[in-house]
């Protein structure tokens, strides 16, 4: 339906369950998930959709480490935000990888979120090479972060834009209709296109399409 502001907007309520995996590959590259160097980070992005709270959050990570770090002195730290959420040892097989369930506070969640990775590894006592190829930690990107909790009914209010059309946490393929009354005159496409363009630049990189209607509105969402 066409997008109506409220004179007073209701509070969002709970609508539904939902339970969502993210997938660690495919949100960076298997080249950025393998740190080498002695003190080494990396953090990845990720979001959750604005109409979902989220009750239990758990990280199932897979890591493998270098063989011949020193144990006592070597740790992978995992932080959500900037807050440390665990210090994982280093592996003791240097083939297979370790598996671990972390269960995250979810009330560290947010709409745009930063998991990090920080390795501290040290192979000697002594005066170590930074540089030295030993040390590095691997962090499998079948490695998932699983949410669930309540979906929320999202209020009719123009100051949710771009909600309920874009969410940069919902559909990964997001579709915006647009809807003419009849043929468009020159000011009404340029008003679409500007339209577009705004939430073609909230969407970028990700591809995002405009089905256009003509005298009919389509299921769902749309603007007239």
């Amino acid at each position: 339906s066409a997008f109506r502001p409220l004179r007073k907007p209701a509070p969002a309520r709970p609508s539904s369950d939902f339970a969502q995996v993210i997938n660690l590959g495919e949100l960076t590259t298997p080249a950025d998930l393998m740190l080498r160097g002695p003190d080494t980070t990396h953090s990845v992005r990720f979001f959750i959709a604005r109409d979902r709270l989220v009750r239990v959050a758990d990280l199932k990570l897979r890591y493998r480490t270098a063989p011949g770090l020193i144990a006592a002195a070597s740790h992978l730290v995992v932080t959500l935000n900037v807050t440390v959420v665990a210090t994982l040892p280093v592996s003791t097989n240097p083939v297979a990888s370790t598996d671990t369930t972390l269960t995250v506070p979810a009330d560290l969640l947010k709409h745009e979120n930063r998991l990090g990775f920080e390795l501290i590894g040290h192979y000697s006592a002594q005066c170590e090479d930074p540089a030295n190829a030993s040390v590095w930690a691997q962090i499998d990107p079948t490695s998932t972060i699983e949410l669930s909790g309540s979906r929320l009914s999202m209020t009719n209010d123009l100051a949710s834009l771009p909600l309920p059309f874009y969410d940069a946490g919902g559909n990964k393929r997001p579709a915006v209709p647009i809807v003419f009354a009849a043929t468009p005159s020159p000011e009404a496409l340029q008003a679409a296109a500007i339209i577009a363009s705004w939430f073609g630049a909230l969407a970028a990189p990700r591809q995002i399409r405009f089905p256009v209607s003509l005298g009919t509105i389509p299921a769902g969402n749309a603007i007239v």
